[in-house]
């Protein structure tokens, strides 16, 4: 994907990282209506500072993408995630996800429109 198309507002400082998103950049189209909007943070009305690792533009609409990336297997349920070489258990990011996605919109609702140049 172009840079006209892919916007990373702040480089990643892991390899992993960096890995995943070379990969979603080499496989979405490289055309209209396609955008990327890739590590960027927001403050929530709270105060909160969000992190979105990927926001996609497509005919479908936006997509927040969350990046997880570590070595070994994975395993779980809509709670919980274990992967087995680290022997560690995490909370799913399904519901942190969601919860993101509506703080964006809600976020981005309350923008002023931009200015057509």
């Amino acid at each position: 994907m172009s840079s006209e198309r892919w916007k990373q507002i702040t480089p990643s400082q892991f390899p992993w990282e960096r890995e995943a998103l070379d990969y979603v950049r080499e496989h979405l189209p490289d055309c209209d209506p396609y955008r990327v909007w890739a590590n960027f943070e927001f403050i929530a009305d709270d105060g909160t500072i969000n992190e979105v690792d990927i926001l996609v533009l497509t005919p479908r609409g936006f997509f927040l993408v969350e990046i997880k990336s570590r070595p070994g297997t994975l395993s779980g349920d809509r709670a919980t995630w274990v992967w087995r070489s680290e022997s560690a258990i995490i909370a799913h990011p399904l519901d942190i996800t969601v919860e993101l996605v509506l703080i964006l919109r809600h976020h981005c609702w309350l923008a002023p429109p931009a200015k057509k140049t």
